[in-house]
């Protein structure tokens, strides 16, 4: 997978100026470094390193950070602010995600940080190995005074290291966008009182499924599927929430006992009373000798798209369940199906037959992110501008036809800088657009959804937002007959709020807290 290195400016910009380093360097190298300011390697600003996956999972799709990658790629830091600032900033915070390449066996990360101006001066930090899922160590980086820092990271018997820019307490970007309140409100609006007949099916980092009633606001365990109600390993029992369907949600649930061990998976229909059907099985796949999996949901029905993307040789492409062969396809990423075809990389193929229906005429390069709407029509966000919540950047946001290549300049909306998903309406002109920041302030975290309307190329501020949601533990999905179902955990509590097009509130009533819902699917009943 392309790492998507943006060099140069994309390194201005993030302000976050790090070197990736093999070997520790003398007092005297680091501290002459400092005097000469820091030489800035390469940052990353597209999708992250394959064994970052676990971390991520389907939590924030399309949430992207920039990051960088420790000494022999074993570590990766995520920021989540474009600058590391002196002190204890607020504001945004100094927040950083530390993903290890390799087990930490239950062992803490340790770093311990040298001045590179006054390499005697050296600060001692250690965060517990108590948080999921993959191998994760959230953190705050704060550092007494700005200049160049060389961080040395052990866990277990590893030990990594690079060199950060830590910048004077203060900095700050302008932004022409109105801010809003610190600390922002949690989501409100007027009570939701009519019946909704909504039923949530959800999990959480794929694990601990539940039945939500929404107008009963209660819970059912869904034990049929056999997934643990708590992460313990990366290994083990998975569920993927694929897509509503008649007489309930679609579920793919995968076993991996262990990090080479065979891959089964298995399709099941989830009930509104929590009841398990098996509706298809997989084949049983060698993980390492096969190379690549993909899955996709199959528009419009109970089903999903199976690629096997090998070490060596062509690349195939089944429907699951069902009865026809493989199809040989183009290798790369699926993105989604749309009524074009199903997108994989940068080509749009016909699914049955595995011939390219168009090539996308939009190079996905340059650390653009491209998220499919309907038929050949995609949201672009190329590039950066500064500006946004003290710091962050704005892309450039764009519709586009990816055949013809024809673009409609957007304006952004919201005063923070992050798209952290992008919801399109099933076979309607409507978009929900998720912009939000992960420290505003820190550690709270913000949300503002606004509603593109792909035919006019407008957005509507969706009421009651910005609020004060816990992004990793929240969602947003449509359902079939166009209906806007969040689920937004923050401030202390859990919401669910549902709007229809054109509606002037957003109405809205608690639901049980559980550990978030960053997946669900909602089904009528």
């Amino acid at each position: 997978m392309d790492d998507s290195s943006r060099r140069g400016a994309l390194a201005a910009l993030i302000a976050v100026s790090l070197v990736a380093a093999s070997s520790p360097a003398s007092p005297a190298s680091v501290a002459a470094s400092s005097r000469a300011a820091c030489v800035p390697t390469d940052i990353h600003g597209g999708a992250p390193p394959k064994w970052t996956a676990a971390a991520f999972s389907d939590s924030s799709p399309g949430f992207k950070l920039p990051y960088a990658l420790a000494s022999h790629a074993a570590a990766a830091a995520f920021f989540w602010a474009p600058t590391l600032r002196a002190g204890h900033p607020t504001n945004p915070t100094n927040k950083v995600l530390w993903i290890v390449r390799y087990p930490r066996n239950g062992q803490p990360l340790r770093i311990l940080a040298r001045s590179g101006a006054s390499p005697a001066r050296t600060v001692h930090m250690s965060f517990p190995p108590d948080s999921s899922p993959g191998q994760i160590y959230p953190s705050y980086v704060d550092l007494p005074t700005p200049g160049c820092w060389r961080l040395t990271l052990r866990w277990d018997t590893r030990v990594a290291s690079l060199i950060i820019d830590v910048h004077p307490a203060g900095t700050t970007a302008a932004s022409a966008r109105s801010r809003p309140p610190e600390p922002l409100p949690r989501l409100s609006g007027p009570a939701l009182a009519t019946p909704t007949h909504i039923f949530i099916v959800a999990s959480n980092n794929g694990v601990d499924p539940v039945v939500v009633n929404v107008d009963r606001q209660t819970t059912r365990a869904v034990p049929g599927l056999g997934v643990r109600s708590s992460y313990t390993t990366p290994w083990g029992p998975r569920v993927e929430l694929v897509r509503a369907t008649a007489g309930g949600a679609v579920a793919l649930v995968s076993r991996q006992p262990c990090q080479r061990c065979v891959l089964s998976q298995a399709e099941f229909l989830v009930g509104t009373d929590g009841s398990v059907r098996r509706i298809a099985k997989l084949p049983r796949i060698a993980v390492g000798a096969t190379g690549t999996i993909e899955t996709s949901p199959v528009l419009g029905q109970p089903a999903i798209w199976l690629l096997r993307w090998p070490h060596a040789g062509p690349c195939s492409l089944r429907r699951v369940p069902g009865s026809g062969r493989a199809v040989h396809v183009p290798c790369g990423t699926i993105a989604a199906q749309t009524q074009a075809g199903l997108w994989i990389g940068a080509v749009i193929v016909n699914p049955l037959t595995g011939r390219t229906v168009a090539r996308s005429a939009v190079p996905p390069g340059d650390g653009a992110a491209l998220y499919p709407l309907w038929g050949t029509l995609a949201l672009e966000n190329r590039g950066l501008a500064p500006g946004g919540s003290l710091g962050t950047q704005f892309g450039h946001l764009s519709l586009v036809n990816l055949i013809g290549g024809e673009r409609r300049a957007l304006v952004w909306p919201s005063y923070f800088g992050n798209v952290i998903r992008v919801v399109p309406e099933p076979g309607g002109p409507l978009v929900a657009v998720d912009f939000g920041s992960p420290a505003y302030p820190g550690p709270a975290q913000a949300e503002d959804i606004w509603i593109l309307n792909t035919t006019t190329a407008t957005f509507t501020h969706l009421p009651g937002y910005p609020a004060q949601v816990d992004i990793k533990a929240s969602n947003v999905v449509w359902t079939n007959d166009r209906r806007l179902v969040i689920v937004a955990h923050g401030g202390g509590r859990a919401v669910v709020a549902i709007w229809k097009p054109g509606q002037a509130t957003l109405p809205l009533r608690t639901v049980p807290g559980r550990l978030g819902y960053n997946a669900f699917i909602p089904i009528t009943g």
